[in-house]
């Protein structure tokens, strides 16, 4: 990617406080045109009020993982939760009045990508209201029925609206105000947060949460009316929760190296930070230290390869290499810690096939062009 300047120190305007505007723009119905601009400091700020409500939805699906006892709405983790999200929305409240005394109609007076945020504290606030009521008329559900369960999946909609501000927030500055360095760290971390709402969201299919490549034939249904799980199925479990699992995290990855040349430590971040909070849900951290280490190499491709969409053929190869290098690195944490019962025909195949994923996605977010990418 071609470098870009550095424009930390060009944003250091607080959206809450909004500079005077640019010559070009004028008055509209008595109210400034164009809405306030956006800057690190408030995306910071954005991004910690933000990690509120995020903290409350992982304490309360640790809570439905690991407590069966649980029979009730009012809960401490609901009472995080629901405290970050007015937390949130009296943040954003108060952006809004300020801009608005500063001159900008109501409908215009939040800065870019944060609109959304809006209407995410407004789902969460309603999805709150509802899950009340759900849970009073239908009890407490766990496992698989608390996913997809129609109140938590409004809840679900409006964390990720919420914890994106920041990333959207980035996305919506023109191409060369791009950040660089410490300055992205706001929408790296906002991308974490994102991934980790969506991880939890699909635990179910998480290689941390199940580990099917160490069970082979084992009953794990011992003393259930159900019939053992024989190697054709876990092995298909597990395959499916690398597939999944591996397509998920290269779309993000690769739709934020698309756009900005990432500082060091990114992906490390992204992916070792992850695993450690979902890791957290099932009270076991002994993967954490590969996908660390997977996090560190990803880090020494992207400074190796520097995948651009100037340099196709470089992302390409990033694309396939990533998931490899994840996954490589889980399967060697995995046998050290509780051994691999896999066949090497599985195991090599099933990291290969990540790898590919991974190289689909890249067309995806960077397809081709009509000129050769061999001349990329």
């Amino acid at each position: 990617m071609a470098s870009r300047p550095d424009t930390a120190t060009d944003t250091a305007t607080d959206t809450a406080t909004p500079a005077p505007p640019p010559a070009n723009v004028g008055v509209v119905d008595g109210c400034r045109s164009g809405r306030p601009s956006s800057s690190i400091r408030f995306d910071w700020l954005m991004l910690a009020v933000s990690a509120w409500p995020l903290a409350g939805a992982l304490s309360d699906a640790y809570a439905h993982i690991n407590e069966p006892g649980l029979e009730t709405f009012f809960t401490p983790w609901h009472a995080l939760l629901y405290s970050g999200l007015i937390v949130v929305g009296g943040c954003n409240a108060l952006v809004l009045w300020r801009n608005h005394r500063q001159g900008y109609a109501w409908s215009r007076a939040i800065a870019p990508g944060y609109e959304l945020t809006l209407v995410g504290v407004c789902v969460l606030a309603v999805a709150g209201g509802l899950d009340l009521i759900w849970h009073t008329l239908f009890g407490i559900e766990r496992d698989v029925p608390a996913i997809v369960s129609p109140t938590h999946i409004l809840i679900v909609i409006g964390i990720l609206l919420i914890v994106a501000g920041p990333l959207r927030s980035a996305f919506s500055r023109p191409q060369g105000q791009d950040v660089r360095g410490w300055a992205q760290a706001p929408l790296i971390l906002s991308a974490l947060l994102t991934y980790t709402m969506i991880t939890i969201v699909l635990e179910l299919t998480s290689p941390f949460s199940y580990r099917w490549a160490s069970v082979g034939n084992v009953d794990l249904f011992a003393n259930t009316p159900y019939p053992p799980v024989d190697s054709y199925l876990s092995q298909g479990f597990g395959l499916m929760s690398l597939m999944i699992q591996s397509a998920l995290l290269m779309g993000l990855v690769l739709t934020l190296v698309r756009r900005w040349r990432l500082a060091p430590g990114a992906l490390t971040l992204l992916i070792g930070v992850n695993a450690l909070l979902i890791s957290a849900l099932m009270t076991d951290f002994s993967l954490v230290p590969g996908m660390f280490v997977a996090g560190i190499v990803g880090d020494l491709l992207l400074f190796l390869l520097r995948p651009a969409p100037d340099r196709r053929l470089a992302f390409r190869l990033f694309a396939f290499l990533l998931p490899v290098v994840v996954y490589g690195a889980y399967f060697v944490n995995l046998d050290l810690v509780s051994g691999v019962v896999w066949i090497i025909h599985l195991l090599f195949g099933s990291i290969m096939v990540t790898g590919l994923i991974g190289l689909g996605i890249s067309y995806l977010v960077l397809p081709p062009t009509r000129a050769s990418e061999a001349h990329a």
